[in-house]
């Protein structure tokens, strides 16, 4: 009985060993395999082409950048990734986000006459890509969250509070100087703080218009601008800024209201001005409407005259057209009156050479006969009338008998005809055929 139990206390014992050695060596394959898949793990990784990774030497500790993307050797280090680029975000929430809860990451800032006001907006930066640079960060602060928790905001911070803000009033950042607000604190962000100095300073009052002291601090300028007190955290690792814009700037409620009066006074002075501009305008309106109608006046006047200089030309014209008509008239009659004395001279030459020809021809005998044919009845016709009454003065005697008074009439006929023919120097004898030839 006791050989039985013992075998079967023996053989139980066994078994158990048996069973542990088996969970033992499953456990250790489970090991062997987890080991075996960690290995391979730290034996390759994978870089995104978003991402920078650092590498440190599971050997030496030395540390390595890989920027490239794509599979690189982890050889069983330890590895770091980096963003290329992140972003800072400081929000003010609105009304409606407070409800819901949103945080408020706006930065407060204090204008240089005492005006708060809560700014949000964005900031880009962008990790460098020279290995030196990205070891030196790696080295500082270990992560991306640390580089943006403890080297990017708190930069952004003070460079928009400390630096920019103090630089002018709340008001001037609000209207006048919103623009350069951006321009100087991206500035700074990038390049390095301006070097400053406090300055007292009177300057009206903007509502009031009263002239009153106020501290002001001023940018120290030098040759090639402003001058810095130092470089920037960001160009010390080389860390790039892109972008840097606000978004909004939300003023404290004094603030608000010394911007809303003097957006009131400044309503107030545009609207005089308006006004102002509206009373000349309506003036130049005016003067340019008496202008225009002195000048349509002047125009009617001009244009009177202008008919009255044109109705004077032309009545001129028609007086001088008349005139050399006339003129022209006499100058055709004279030259008319020129040809026809010129006709009738020709007309009398010729008449006269005709007859001076017919007169050389014949001696002018016509003429002759015929002044001679009446100077003879001129005689004839007085003795005639006095013929019964005829007594003669002086009786010739003549050989053997008296004359009578008939005889001596017709002898004083014949003196007279001797006469007439003399003058005439018409010779009544009839010429011999000898002389008309040697004519």
């Amino acid at each position: 009985m006791r050989n039985n139990f013992e075998d079967r206390e023996d053989l139980s014992f066994g078994d158990t060993f048996k069973k542990v050695k088996r969970y033992a060596m499953i456990g250790g394959a489970v090991v062997a395999v987890i080991f075996g898949f960690i290995a391979v793990g730290n034996t390759f990784a994978w870089v995104d082409a978003g991402e920078i990774v650092v590498r440190q030497s599971v050997m030496d500790g030395s540390l390595t950048v890989v920027s490239q993307p794509g599979p690189m050797c982890q050889c069983w280090g330890t590895i770091t990734t980096y963003p290329r680029r992140l972003q800072v975000v400081f929000h003010r929430p609105t009304p409606a986000e407070m409800k819901q809860e949103v945080p408020d990451t706006s930065i407060r800032v204090r204008y240089n006459d005492g005006g708060y006001a809560w700014v949000s907006g964005q900031i880009s930066w962008e990790m460098p890509v020279g290995p030196t640079a990205v070891i030196e960060l790696h080295r500082d602060f270990r992560s991306a969250e640390a580089i943006q928790r403890q080297l990017v905001t708190p930069a952004i911070v003070d460079m928009l509070a400390i630096r920019t803000a103090p630089l002018m009033s709340s008001t001037e950042s609000y209207a006048a100087r919103r623009t350069e607000f951006v321009e100087v604190f991206a500035d700074q962000l990038r390049n390095g703080p301006y070097q400053t100095r406090t300055i007292q300073v009177r300057e009206p009052d903007p509502i009031t218009g009263e002239e009153k002291t106020i501290s002001k601090v001023d940018i120290i300028m030098g040759p090639g601008g402003p001058t810095r007190i130092g470089p920037s955290p960001f160009q010390r690792y080389g860390i790039v800024l892109p972008i840097a814009t606000l978004t909004g700037i939300d003023y404290d409620d004094e603030v608000e209201k010394q911007i809303a009066a003097q957006r009131d006074a400044i309503l107030a002075v545009q609207t005089a001005q308006a006004a102002t501009k509206q009373a000349e305008q309506a003036s130049i309106t005016a003067k340019a409407q008496g202008e225009a109608k002195a000048a349509t006046a002047r125009a009617e006047a001009s244009a009177v005259a202008a008919t009255a200089v044109v109705q004077a030309e032309r009545e001129r014209d028609v007086a001088v057209l008349g005139a050399q008509r006339a003129r022209d008239v006499a100058k055709l009659n004279q030259e008319a009156a020129g040809f026809y004395k010129a006709e009738q001279i020709l007309i009398g030459e010729g008449e006269a050479e005709r007859k001076r020809l017919t007169l050389n021809a014949d001696g002018a005998l016509t003429q002759k006969l015929d002044t001679y044919l009446k100077v003879n009845q001129a005689y004839a016709a007085a003795i005639g009338a006095h013929q019964g009454s005829w007594v003669p003065s002086v009786v010739m005697a003549g050989n053997g008998g008296g004359g009578t008074s008939a005889s001596g009439a017709q002898q004083l006929m014949e003196m007279f005809a001797v006469k007439a023919a003399k003058d005439l120097t018409l010779d009544m004898s009839i010429p011999s055929g000898r002389a008309l030839a040697a004519r």
